[in-house]
């Protein structure tokens, strides 16, 4: 594990799980992504090829192979399912394997590009609200400007939860 101290206040201490299936091209762009924060450990939860799919076989094998070297130095725990528990079952047991492990950290999916100042965002909240029953995650993702919404400050409180990189 590195030891530099160019990237205090990057987040990069938070752990990463990383939620992946069949596609290797988005995974490319999203370990692209982390090699900018350089997390210290990762978790990789990889669901296995559907049955008699050789197209998905073909794919994971990709997927795995990527996972196999991160192009930066960190600590990973890697868990490969042999079969296939589909996009419900696949995540829950990545996720709770997950935080059997570590008490909080980031999650993301395959196709979850986050930028770079995600990672001190979500460690600056997460220590903020770490005893805040109230709080579930700090997500990476708002709808707000969508539907045209402002907010004056870095972040707010919601009771909808959203996906797509969370803490």
């Amino acid at each position: 594990m590195s030891t530099s101290t160019s990237h205090i206040g990057t987040g990069n201490d938070v752990p990463v799980l990383l939620l992946v299936f069949n596609r290797p091209d988005t995974l490319k762009r999203v370990l692209e992504a982390l090699t900018v924060t350089k997390p210290q450990t990762v978790y990789i939860a990889a669901d296995g090829p559907r049955a008699n799919n050789q197209k998905d076989t073909e794919a994971c094998a990709e997927v795995r192979a990527l996972c196999e070297k991160l192009p930066w130095e960190c600590t990973v725990h890697r868990r490969y399912s042999a079969v296939n528990q589909g996009c419900k079952q696949g995540p829950v047991n990545g996720i709770s394997w997950f935080f059997s492990q570590v008490p909080q950290g980031i999650i993301l999916e395959d196709d979850c590009v986050p930028d770079p100042t995600f990672f001190s965002f979500a460690s600056t909240l997460l220590k903020r609200y770490c005893d805040d029953e109230s709080v579930m995650h700090i997500s990476g993702t708002s709808f707000l400007p969508l539907i045209g919404a402002q907010i004056s400050e870095p972040y707010y409180l919601s009771r909808i939860a959203h996906g797509w990189g969370w803490a």
